[in-house]
């Protein structure tokens, strides 16, 4: 198919090295999305879909000749739309990226939109990690607010920043594009047309029926017909200046400024088909490309070719050239003005998004601060601010409001700690006023009266168990006392106090559980715990200083045993804690972060992070809790699959961190040995010729084979062989060279092992420092550890028989199959089948070798999956199956 060159000059995209065509070409019409109804993917607006298409037009074009760019974070879930900031998901999201596009690196990767709960620079952080590994090359923001700017420029610097502008769209001029300018940032405008209004009359003479655009703002009922009027003005204007409307209106924003590319968005739905082909992305694509010229229309071309055989590309190439041709229209400082003046935003009728988008817009909002999520000031605008200030006659408030009310409190013993399961704790039931006199009292500072201490008479907290009445109020703790409360609105005890309290902006969309009041008269202290749900702690009064652990630290918190009812709980007790118990806990501030809360402050505690909070004297705090989307979004019929895949995971990582620990320590001497062997060239026999002894024992075997190896080793590989040859002889006792070694040695449990004239079981070594064979193994490369396998299996077959049926350990099994699998991945097919035939044809039996070292992979294996239990569930087990097991605690 024949078709022309459709040229776009190249433009420099901020000043971090990106060279681009002035205009882009953005895909997200693609897969219809501007005028069809949501898909139900992952990923917003068939992202998935559209790169796999992309992904197929670029295998027939040169990839260097193609700058690539593509989104994350916007995903379509059951409740609607949600943004994700995360690292670990920024990384996976890229990682699919790569695949479906078919391609090694992408030029230029946006965030979507801002996720309002995540610091902008714990995003940032993984992106530049990214760009270190070459996955990505460049880094853009999208709908980002000025402050966001700054602070994800200072971790690395941002390239582009996508943000939608055009005619009737100019808000960012104010104050992000000088920013931009100030930064060096290149500025990608989306939706140049207005969402593909200024495209031509068939936008808004034939609006779809459903899809974005028939419930756009702009777009319908009144606004639509007084838009229509701004649209007549912009005719006009392109007949003036003898260009259609919409290249006009491209022009208009590429006179902007340098570093400013338009992506009108080019769609293969039929509305668009009769529109002239021109629309915008309804949100924000989830993928665009910016393209060199000299490969423009073949993209398109191709990428007609990739969506459907019944598209032609000659139309779409049309489309291209039109909006191309705004290219060469001139306009002038004055030409501008005009422009501008017809189209004032004063005029425009409608929001530029829907309330559902706008919502996760985040030109206006900035993303929490890096220590620990925290909102500063958020809270300040509510009436309990100033309202329940206990400085400001905030506790005759309460007691106006709410005193006759029962509340439920937490009555400790071990105050001012108080922990949260039922064992330390009792729950009582008073009026709110009590507790209100109670703070009252603290603000005068005086003794306890007999008012008070008749309140607590029938608790146990008065009489000869109480030395000092007048502390007895600080025993008590008005913790979770629900306001409001979805599940349970039958216990909802402070429901009159909701008025003075705001829904902060960002938590109008999710569906809340629980708002709960946290009320101390005295400073207290709560032990560390979990929460299943997403949490936001606002503090109206006073002062908290909250400790925060991610979930991957729970080994170092040891959380109560999972079938416990405060298994969300730790086990270590703040006050003296037992580290010979606990002996992890010591490094446990390691991995934590500490946050100070002031009146008027928020601080989001993610569902499943650990958190202790100390409370100074009459603090008073509000807490919003809410569902998370991962719990949500798990089917309950997939639990077990999920239980298992989340335990193989963690189990897989536990054994990782097993192996490298143990192999990190107490090696260093084997490791200078084999360098000393290096360099000096030759292998200490220990006073014996290595043939001798292994002929002595293996004479008749080697006969059998016509290949001898051990000329040919070098010799790091001799000294390991000798090495391991001499622990099979000075450990195993083999009755009878002369013989095979029976099948049935590997039923030995108690195989005899004499090393140091005592006797070991080898199936209780789990450690790698107390193995010496898989010491040996865990040092070698995967190719010597092939040759010196092969020379074995020629040369003393039995004597590899013996070490791996009666001298392999369970932590020998496992290093040994991971580097097996290692040698796999470095050689030929044929190599690999050829090793595997003469390591097994060395024994008597292939298949009781092979059970043989998986019963030692999976024993191993097992033990790792107790660690997990005991590290994440603290579940001890004695037995598994019926049958005893003995496992070794490992500190790791």
């Amino acid at each position: 198919m024949s078709h022309t060159e459709t040229q776009s000059p190249k433009v420099k995209l901020g000043n971090q090295g990106l060279e681009v065509s002035k205009l882009g070409f953005g895909c997200n019409g693609l897969t219809g999305a501007y005028n069809d109804p949501l898909s139900d993917e992952e990923d917003v607006y068939g992202a998935n879909t559209n790169e796999i298409m992309v992904g197929k037009a670029l295998r027939q074009l040169p990839r260097d000749k193609i700058q690539l760019a593509t989104k994350f974070g916007l995903l379509l879930e059951v409740g609607g739309l949600e943004v994700c900031g995360r690292p670990d998901y920024v990384r996976r999201c890229c990682e699919a990226s790569l695949k479906r596009l078919g391609v090694d690196y992408i030029d230029l990767y946006y965030q979507h939109r801002i996720d309002k709960l995540v610091p902008i620079e714990d995003t940032m952080e993984e992106l530049k990690k990214l760009v270190e590994e070459g996955k990505i090359k460049y880094v853009g923001l999208s709908e980002a607010s000025p402050d966001t700017i700054w602070r994800a420029h200072a971790v690395h610097p941002i390239t582009a920043l996508q943000m939608e502008w055009s005619l009737w769209t100019p808000d960012i001029e104010e104050e992000i594009v000088p920013l931009c300018r100030e930064l060096g940032i290149g500025i990608v405008a989306y939706c140049p047309l207005g969402r593909g209004f200024f495209g031509g009359k068939a936008v808004i003479e034939s609006m779809p029926a459903k899809g974005f655009l028939a419930t756009h703002p702009r777009f319908t009922g009144e606004n639509l017909e007084k838009n229509k009027i701004l649209y007549e003005r912009v005719v006009k204007l392109a007949a003036k200046y003898g260009c259609t409307t919409a290249q006009l209106t491209l022009s208009w924003l590429l006179h902007q400024g340098d570093g400013v590319v338009p992506i009108p968005v080019y769609n293969w739905c039929s509305v668009q088909e009769k529109s002239n082909g021109i629309a915008d992305n309804c949100i924000c694509a989830a993928l665009r490309l910016d393209l060199a010229f000299s490969c423009f229309t073949n993209f398109i071309f191709y990428i007609s070719r990739a969506f459907s055989a019944n598209t032609t590309g000659t139309t779409k190439i049309k489309h291209v050239d039109d909006n191309v041709g705004s290219l060469k229209v001139k306009l002038t400082a004055e030409d501008l003005k005009e422009i501008t003046d017809a189209v004032a935003i004063n005029e425009v009728a409608g929001s530029r998004n829907s309330a559902e988008m706008e919502s996760h817009s985040s030109r206006s909002v900035n993303t929490p601060a890096r220590n620990g999520n925290v909102f500063t000031g958020c809270v300040k605008d509510w009436k309990a601010f100033s309202k329940w200030n206990p400085s400001n006659g905030g506790l005759d408030y309460f007691q106006e409001r709410a005193g006759s009310c029962i509340v439920e409190a937490m009555l400790s013993r071990s105050a001012p700690v108080f922990y949260g399961d039922l064992r330390s704790h009792e729950r009582v039931l008073f009026p709110f006023s009590t507790f209100i006199g109670y703070c009252k009292q603290r603000i005068r500072n005086t003794d306890c009266g007999p008012g008070v201490c008749s309140e607590l008479e029938g608790h146990g907290l008065t009489g000869p168990d109480a030395e000092d009445a007048e502390d007895a109020p600080e025993q008590i703790y008005l913790a979770q006392v629900p306001i409001m409360n979805v599940d349970n609105k039958e216990k909802v005890q402070l429901e009159t106090l909701r008025e003075d309290i705001e829904m902060p902006e960002f938590l109008e969309r999710k569906v809340l559980a629980s708002i709960n009041l946290w009320m101390n008269n005295a400073q207290a202290r709560s032990s560390t715990h979990y929460d299943p749900h997403h949490n936001l702690l606002c503090i109206v009064a006073g002062c908290k200083q909250v400790v925060l652990w991610p979930p991957s630290a729970s080994p170092m918190l040891y959380p109560l045993p999972i079938y416990g009812e405060a298994s969300n709980h730790s086990s270590v007790a703040l006050e003296n804690p037992d580290f010979s118990t606990y002996p992890r806990a010591k490094r446990a501030m390691e991995y934590s972060q500490k946050v100070v809360l002031h009146a008027g402050d928020a601080l989001f505690i993610p569902e499943g992070w650990f958190h202790q909070v100390d409370s100074d004297d009459l603090t008073i705090a509000i807490n919003f809790w809410w569902q998370s989307n991962m719990m949500s979004s798990m089917a309950e019929h997939m639990d077990a699959y999920y239980l298992r895949r989340i335990l193989r995971r963690l189990a897989d990582k536990e054994m990782d961190q097993v192996l490298h620990k143990t192999s990190s320590t107490g090696m260093g001497e084997m490791k200078r040995n084999i360098c000393e062997l290096h360099s000096n060239g030759k292998a200490d026999h220990r006073g014996d010729d290595l043939d001798q002894v292994c002929e002595k024992t293996d004479s008749k075997e080697k006969e059998v084979h016509q290949r001898n190896l051990l000329p040919e080793l070098e010799p790091i590989a001799v000294q390991m062989l000798h090495e391991l040859v001499s622990l099979v002889h000075e450990h195993v006792n083999i009755c009878d060279q002369s013989q095979p070694v029976q099948s049935t040695l590997i039923n030995d449990s108690a195989a005899r092992v004499e090393g140091e004239g005592k006797k070991i079981v080898t199936a209780n070594l789990f450690n790698l420092e107390d193995d010496p064979v898989a010491k040996i193994l865990w040092t070698l490369q995967p190719s010597t550890l092939q040759h010196v396998f092969l020379a074995i299996a020629y040369n003393f077959p039995r004597t590899l028989e013996a070490l791996i049926l009666h001298l392999l350990s369970p932590v020998g099994a496992e290093v040994l199959t991971q580097k097996f699998d290692e040698m796999d991945q470095q050689i030929t097919e044929d190599d690999r089948n050829k090793f595997y035939q003469v390591f097994y044809g060395a024994f008597d039996d292939k298949f009781i070798a092979m059970e043989a070292i998986l019963n030692g992979k999976e024993s191993f294996a097992l033990q790792v999956v107790y660690l997990v239990c005991v590290d994440v569930c603290n579940i001890r087990f004695c037995c598994v199956g019926g049958v005893g097991v003995c496992f070794l605690e490992l500190d790791v």
